[in-house]
């Protein structure tokens, strides 16, 4: 599978590239995909993708090699989970919010909130180790074993159908401006929910409720 996709994809292959090089993985292992081609081609092979970095990975043997933009895909799916395309050089995921469909332009900062000291006490020192995703919810955020806590700070770009088209809105200003007629609402929602709008998950559940009819 290495020698077809060299010749079809076009990928970056990095020697000695492991799991810890991915920031903030969709999953804490490699799983099954398929790649759609341009050219009515498919692929299957195990994948993940760095919700940090915007970038694709796949595994051949043990060698993990990353998915070149430059190359025809139409798609990756992961069957009954996630979905992703190609759109201005960036993977997007494929979901509904407020069921509309939206594209996803994942941007997750990962950023150090502190040690867990010998007693369980939080230091503030030290960097960020190895991330253990289990448990971690949606995606993954929470802490690194009892060593090192984390959290997840959200600057996603979503993509979002308006009345005269898309709207990319990457910001708290620009999700109300998208909405006019809802803005006022929105803040209003944002106090009575008490949304923490740098958590990924709030301000997806802002934009939904934007998005509902």
């Amino acid at each position: 599978m290495k020698k077809y996709l060299l010749s079809v994809v076009a990928v970056l292959c990095f020697a000695g590239l492991g799991h810890a090089a991915i920031q903030v993985p969709l999953y804490p292992e490699f799983k099954t995909a398929t790649v759609y081609l341009g050219n009515h081609t498919q692929i299957v092979a195990p994948m993940n993708y760095d919700l940090g970095a915007d970038k694709m990975y796949y595994k051949d043997g043990e060698t993990v090699m990353e998915l070149s933009l430059s190359n025809p895909v139409d798609s990756i799916v992961w069957k009954g989970a996630h979905s992703f395309v190609l759109r201005a050089g960036h993977f997007c995921e494929k979901m509904k919010l407020g069921g509309k469909p939206v594209l996803v332009q994942w941007r997750l900062k990962k950023v150090s909130i502190g040690k867990n000291g010998a007693l369980g006490a939080n230091t503030q020192s030290g960097n960020i180790s190895e991330m253990n995703l289990a448990g971690m919810g949606m995606y993954g955020a929470g802490q690194t074993g009892s060593v090192e806590n984390f959290k997840l700070t959200n600057t996603n770009v979503y993509i979002v159908p308006v009345a005269k088209g898309q709207q990319r809105i990457g910001s708290l200003k620009q999700l109300y401006k998208a909405f006019p007629g809802k803005a006022e609402a929105a803040k209003a929602y944002v106090r009575e929910k008490d949304l923490d709008l740098t958590r990924y998950e709030d301000f997806m559940e802002l934009l939904a409720f934007c998005l509902e009819d």
